[in-house]
């Protein structure tokens, strides 16, 4: 049997205690256990020291889990033998904090006590083999150990982070009057009283032996190489001759994604303004001459050295700087396993550290303002009472739920005249995710809202203005958005490229509807077109536009310009707290709670509806479950139900302004092209059987059958097929539907659609369709044409 611990079992301070338990029978005692963690704070590995009060000896023993979930006295595999350094999260947290580096994890522990950010690549020799570059530009404070050990170390950390563009300086020990071999933690002990500000005023020097003609023999020096100093990349050819690269740009960790492909590396760079940048860059950017590469990189802020030669260099530095951090690349947003990943911030508890990676810096803003309470005063409160503004924040909080129910994609537009406060509601519904730019528009190439489509994955799309894109298009990028999926495109050498995917919901405005807008170009709305992108009248039927409740303003231009000023202000943090309970919440429980909210909803719905109404009523209902689970976590601060009374609101305006009310789309198109064709067409008919007046008449032109002095059609099987059923579908569907309501008569004996029927004016029997007069409206009484 294996004895050794595993990981479900026991905590590692257990574990420690078991692989120590032979040393501790004969005198040692387990005295730490030192846990090194990634920076997001999950544990990589960890250093037991031990040891004997009487002998003075020491042991420390690296331990790690190993595949199997077992501990193991060995370290875990470090990339290029580079081991990360004490307490990274704790420097990563603190960006702006002098780092002092000691030798040894007790020293650090016992800095940190004091609040201070401290940090060891562990004892005297272990520096030249850790992973330094977390520290790249930081302030240094090194207090070294009082004995030639403790110099070397200081030295060789001294050169590698100057290297790095950090400012270095050492604690003055002179002054300290340390015994032989002291360290910080004998001066804590003979300073008890001593507080974090005491530390801080410690005396500090420059790094002896600073300048490059005295570099230490401990740390060699290859050319040729790169070197961050100061605020600059530099490619040192030899000790005399060295070029710009770059402003400072560091590679903080390679990415890969959960099967080992698409690498990238972390950069993080300043702009022109100090700002600093984080870029998640893929490594297939580095191929070719680097031109993609630098583009991107200018456009945020960094500058880079002229010439090709240098972008050139550039690559190089970039590939082949290294570094033992790791991370989790994924290439788009939203879930990913138990965390939901958004640009610059992760939902959850990873096994690593996850980051979105994508060949160009995000657009989308994901930024926040405000907090909470901020956005539930300013904006939440004043949605109460206006159906649509409701509803648009409801939608946003309603995108990530997709997966959790396997809802399917799709979209809703508000169709309103300009001015009646549409582009606020966007303003509205954006504010839950970021800032006013988090609001696209439909002004972009089917590949562009491809990309846009990606970034969007499981959060709410926005876009604005639908007569900017080509009608000949728009019933296209409508079915694409809401399939998820975008085009399929080869390569250069002919194998499929990868296509982008996403999962999403989204929101739109526009002055006409979809229909309207690809008629311009000639185009038909299908059903199913309809089905992805719901029509809602932005008018709310108060004469004030969108609105119905304007809280004490005085009008709604007043209202929405405050409106918008808030959402300015107050964005991105709803959100966040969404997400956060999201990613806590058991997905059983949480799915079961979605769908009786959903529940709820549909049976608001006739039961009579068809089945299109109910597909749509779906995507209502999760809106409205979505609306509700906010509340119930406190994000909105609405009553409960407000979200529900809103989302039906919204339905009913929907059928109302339908075709076909709770019936078929499919349906009342039909039957509109089979009426209208009649009514423009019914000089196009011959006698039926007026036979004294037809010896002198001439044969219509484009002749499409007879019609009777009852006013009754009958119409020749071509001109139903070609002319009446043009782009309805099948004769045989488009026969159902007309025979249903009465227009089409069925031959009594067959029962088929067409009939073999005598022509008195022909005097032969022909196949024909029978129409009644019903079908343009009129009663049975109408006198024939030509009359």
């Amino acid at each position: 049997m294996n004895n050794t611990p595993k990981i479900i079992d026991t905590t590692p301070e257990q574990a420690a205690q078991v692989f120590s338990r032979n040393y501790i029978a004969i005198g040692f005692k387990l005295e730490a256990v030192h846990q090194y963690n990634h920076i997001n704070g999950n544990p990589i590995y960890w250093r037991l020291r031990l040891k004997n009060s009487q002998t003075g000896k020491k042991k420390i023993w690296p331990m790690h889990v190993n595949n199997n979930g077992y501990y193991d006295l060995t370290e875990p595999d470090f990339f290029s033998d580079k081991k990360p350094i004490y307490r990274q999260s704790n420097i990563k947290n603190n960006p702006h904090e002098p780092v002092w580096i000691v030798e040894g994890e007790s020293c650090t522990d016992a800095l940190s006590e004091f609040g201070l950010v401290a940090s060891t690549s562990g004892s005297w020799n272990s520096a030249v083999n850790a992973d330094w570059s977390l520290l790249s530009g930081r302030k240094i404070r090194i207090w070294r150990d009082a004995n030639g050990v403790g110099l070397k170390y200081a030295e060789q950390v001294t050169e590698i982070l100057l290297n790095l563009g950090c400012s270095v300086k050492w604690v003055d020990i002179e002054k300290l009057n340390p015994p032989e071999g002291g360290d910080c933690v004998d001066w804590l002990i003979d300073h008890p009283d001593a507080s974090r500000e005491d530390i801080q005023k410690l005396p500090l020097i420059n790094p002896p032996n600073q300048n490059k003609d005295n570099i230490s023999a401990d740390v060699p020096v290859n050319y040729p190489h790169f070197e961050v100093s100061g605020d600059s990349v530099f490619y040192c050819k030899d000790v005399k001759n060295s070029a710009w690269i770059c402003s400072w740009l560091v590679i903080m960790a390679l990415t890969r994604d959960s099967d080992g492909i698409n690498w990238g590396r972390v950069l993080e760079f300043k702009d022109a303004d100090n700002v600093l940048h984080r870029w998640t860059m893929p490594m297939g950017l580095l191929g070719g001459n680097g031109d993609e590469l630098a583009k991107e990189l200018l456009r945020l802020g960094l500058r880079i050295s002229p010439g090709s030669q240098m972008r050139k260099l550039l690559v190089e530095y970039i590939t082949n700087s290294e570094t033992c951090e790791r991370a989790r690349c994924v290439l788009r947003t939203g879930w990913h396993e138990q965390c939901f990943v958004l640009p610059n911030k992760v939902f959850g508890s990873p096994d690593e550290i996850v980051l979105l990676q994508s060949d160009s810096h995000i657009s989308t803003d994901y930024s926040s303002s405000g907090n909470l309470l901020d956005w539930k005063n300013n904006i939440a409160s004043m949605c109460i009472g206006n159906s649509r503004l409701l509803f648009a924040v409801s939608l946003a909080f309603a995108a990530p739920l997709l997966k959790i129910v396997r809802g399917e994609n799709g979209g809703f537009h508000l169709r309103g005249e300009s001015s009646t406060g549409k582009t606020t509601a966007l303003l509205v519904a954006a504010s839950v995710w970021g800032g006013k730019s988090y609001v696209q528009n439909w002004r972009a190439t089917d590949n562009g809202l491809e990309g846009l489509a990606a970034q969007h994955n499981d959060t709410l799309l926005i876009l604005d203005e639908l007569s900017q894109i080509d009608p000949k298009y728009a019933g296209e990028v409508a079915y694409m958005l809401a399939n998820g999926q975008g085009k399929a495109r080869a390569s250069k050498n002919g194998s499929a490229r990868h296509r982008l995917s996403w999962q999403l919901l989204f929101l739109s405005s526009g002055e006409t509807s979809l229909a309207s807008h690809m008629l311009e170009a000639g185009k038909k709305a299908k059903a199913g077109q309809e089905i992805r992108m719901i029509d809602i009248p932005a008018d709310a039927g108060r004469s004030q536009g969108i609105f119905e409740e304007l809280h004490s303003f005085s009008d709604g231009a007043v209202f929405s310009e405050t409106l918008k000023i808030n959402c300015d202000n107050y964005h991105g943090i709803a959100g966040d707290k969404f997400l956060e309970q999201l990613v806590l919440a058991d997905g059983l429980a949480l799915h079961t709670k979605i769908q009786n909210l959903q529940n709820e909803f549909i049976h608001l719905l006739p039961d009579s509806s068809h089945g299109q109404v109910k597909r749509a009523a779906q995507r209502f209902s999760l809106v409205a479950a979505a609306g509700e689970l906010a509340t119930e976590y406190g994000i909105t601060g609405w009553e409960k139900g407000i979200a529900i009374q809103a989302a039906k609101r919204c339905l009913d305006a929907w059928l109302h302004s339908r075709d076909g009310g709770i019936g078929s789309h499919e349906n009342e198109a039909t039957l509109d092209q089979v009426r209208h064709f009649f009514q423009e067409n019914s000089a196009r008919f011959d006698v039926f059987d007026d036979e004294t007046t037809y010896a002198n008449r001439l044969i219509p032109h484009r002749c499409a059958g007879f019609r009777a002095g009852n006013g009754d059609f009958y119409v020749y099987p071509k001109t139903f097929s070609d002319e009446i059923c043009k782009g309805l579908g099948s004769q045989k569907d488009v026969a159902k539907i007309v025979e249903k309501c009465e227009w089409l008569l069925l031959d009594c004996k067959k029962q088929t659609p067409y009939s073999s029927v005598w022509v008195p004016t022909q005097g032969k029997t022909i196949r024909l369709y029978h129409f009644s007069s019903k079908v343009i409206g009129e009663s049975n009484n109408m006198i024939s044409p030509q009359n």
